[in-house]
């Protein structure tokens, strides 16, 4: 076989792979953003999805629910800013339950949307494999803001809220 017709059949080999990688990643978006959807009609007052910039490291909001979400849409944070800056820097869910209190809380973007963060929930998206370490990348992190009891009134996150975002996320390839 000669080399163009090697390179040709590499070629298409990798166009294909690319093709269907593309496609289950845009799947996985959909599905995500779905599961997110789902969250913010159940029991959350404002929620979003970040994407991590693999040039810069800095989150991007892909989607973002409730109240001021208007005003994130061109809005970037720096790697480790914020709750959920942290979260997908450290690659680790994190629910507070008391962010003025809390020193990783940003309250630039609090005051931005014209929602005070009473409780926070935030998850990393991680693909399942990373760089030449094998540990899983940051994808980005998604974040809720403070839950609603069942009367309407503002309760705090628990264990299994985190554990039951965690596990929706890794259903739909989202979390590592």
């Amino acid at each position: 076989m000669s080399n163009k017709r090697i390179r040709k059949k590499r070629k298409k080999r990798f166009n294909e792979t690319f093709r269907r990688a593309y496609a289950l990643s845009f799947a996985a978006q959909i599905a995500l953003e779905r599961e997110f959807m789902a969250c913010m009609q159940s029991n959350v007052e404002a929620g979003s999805i970040l994407l991590r910039e693999k040039s810069s490291g800095e989150l991007f909001f892909r989607t973002a629910q409730g109240q001021g979400a208007a005003s994130l849409q061109r809005l970037k944070l720096p790697a480790g800013e914020g709750i959920v800056g942290w979260v997908a820097l450290h690659k680790a869910p994190l629910l507070v339950n008391d962010p003025e209190h809390d020193a990783r809380h940003d309250l630039f973007i609090a005051e931005k949307i014209g929602v005070p963060a009473r409780s926070i929930l935030a998850v990393p998206l991680l693909a399942p494999h990373g760089g030449e370490d094998d540990e899983p990348q940051t994808l980005g992190a998604i974040e809720l803001l403070n839950k609603r009891a069942a009367s309407g009134a503002v309760a705090g996150f628990d264990d299994g809220d985190l554990r039951l975002l965690d596990n929706t996320l890794r259903v739909t390839g989202a979390a590592g």
